[in-house]
């Protein structure tokens, strides 16, 4: 609450692996359920579905995609970085990766769960605050949350904050779209071909 000269420090914490385990699923883990921690759930990629092991209650703020599902069904989609050599979790190359790539064994294609999920939604607010550093935290959380995605293929959200989906469904793009104002590349020109190119390039 107290860092960057006083404008506070967005704090993001998964919501758990527990939501068909546990005997009380209906309930976000510490410390992500914390007054000022932005707690984050996990869906599935290909449907937008909250992902069944992910807990979930009035706490959650918001979703991100962390699996997919392919012929041997349903699979973590997130590439992290490994530990290096054989001392990470992909020791030798492995074939189950996503499209079929053989990955190097310095990362990890089986990154999947909450834990997957909230660096998504931190990244995001990270971009914000490339943006403009100068909100404060709870400036960050609403930006988050008022543009997250609320429909989805299956249908949508009924209210917001949603028990299973918070807010919504994390969407980067239209959050820094909230706060760029026409600007993207952030060069003080609103709306020109350079601010296309930012989109549209790799």
């Amino acid at each position: 609450m107290f860092g960057r000269g006083g404008k506070g420090c967005p704090v993001f914490f998964a919501s758990g692996n527990a939501g068909s385990v546990f005997w009380n699923p209906f309930k976000v883990r510490y410390p992500a359920r914390l007054p000022f921690c932005f707690a984050v759930g996990a869906t599935r990629l290909f449907d937008d579905y909250r992902w069944y092991e992910s807990c979930y209650g009035p706490e959650l703020d918001m979703v991100a995609p962390s699996f997919y599902e392919n012929e041997e069904g349903i699979t973590p989609a997130v590439w992290c970085i490994d530990q290096m050599m054989n001392q990470g979790y992909n020791p030798t190359f492995m074939n189950n990766c996503p499209h079929a790539v053989v990955n190097d064994v310095d990362y990890n294609c089986n990154f999947g769960g909450t834990s997957a999920a909230c660096p998504i939604v931190s990244g995001a607010a990270s971009l914000l605050m490339s943006r403009d550093s100068t909100l404060n935290f709870q400036g960050y959380y609403y930006l988050l949350r008022y543009s997250a995605v609320t429909q989805f293929s299956w249908g949508s959200l009924p209210d917001t904050p949603n028990v299973e989906y918070g807010y919504g469904r994390v969407d980067a793009f239209r959050a820094i779209l909230s706060i760029s104002r026409g600007d993207l590349n952030n060069d003080g020109a609103v709306a020109n071909i350079l601010d296309v190119t930012f989109i549209t390039d790799d």
